[in-house]
């Protein structure tokens, strides 16, 4: 989940589905060198326990991105499930300034996930997920230039999206001057799609639910 306030908040969201349960909320500032608790953080929750759960900042670059990341090491049998869940910078400003920073916090993602496939990986089978709302759209021409999404895939990540017509993709419907956009999804590696989908929207948020499975390797 992202945009979420605190850890109370989020338990209270996932408290209304039976035994699942908060593993992580991130505690981001609103600046990387400081200041107040963001009201923006990310989150992650699971019906099974977890092996090891935290979240970092991203790291200060040329290009240093807001936020970080939520992160979530969960065993399924043999396999290790590793779960990222992200909040990209937005396209406040323009794509222009924001794009540099999304391709930033690409690579320190797939950097961290690297790290951890090798750690985990002494112990069995891995599998990687990186989940949220990454502000782009790889087919999308007004992110031409943008290139967030080559980062993921040239470390072998595959986006879910990938083979959903756009019209069944539209996690956030346009609004005023926003046209419709797929800035919500999932990046996997170490696994097999089974499917993805958007599902009905609520007042809670102005960003569709959706759900991936997928099927360990």
């Amino acid at each position: 989940s992202q945009e979420i306030r605190d850890w109370e908040s989020f338990a209270e969201l996932t408290s209304v589905l039976p035994k699942l349960k908060p593993l992580i909320v991130s505690k981001f500032r609103d600046s990387p060198t400081g200041g107040p608790i963001s009201i923006q953080q990310t989150a992650i929750a699971s019906i099974y326990p977890s092996d090891s759960a935290w979240f970092e900042a991203f790291k200060p670059a040329p290009n240093t991105p807001p936020r970080g990341f939520s992160f979530a090491a969960i065993p399924f049998g043999k396999t290790m499930l590793l779960i990222y869940s992200v909040h990209l910078k937005s396209n406040m400003g323009g794509v222009a300034l924001a794009a540099p920073k999304r391709v930033e916090s690409a690579a320190q993602l797939v950097a961290h996930a690297a790290s951890m496939e090798k750690l985990y990986g002494e112990r069995g089978p891995v599998a990687v997920v990186i989940a949220g709302d990454f502000n782009t759209d790889p087919t999308d021409p007004q992110f031409a230039d943008d290139n967030t999404f080559d980062v993921f895939t040239q470390a072998g990540f595959q986006w879910a999206w990938q083979n959903t017509p756009r019209e069944k993709r539209v996690t956030h419907p346009g609004s005023g001057r926003y046209p419709d956009a797929t800035f919500d999804g999932f990046l996997f590696k170490g696994a097999r799609s089974v499917s993805t989908d958007v599902l009905a929207g609520t007042s809670a948020s102005d960003h569709k639910p959706v759900v991936l499975k997928i099927s360990l390797l």
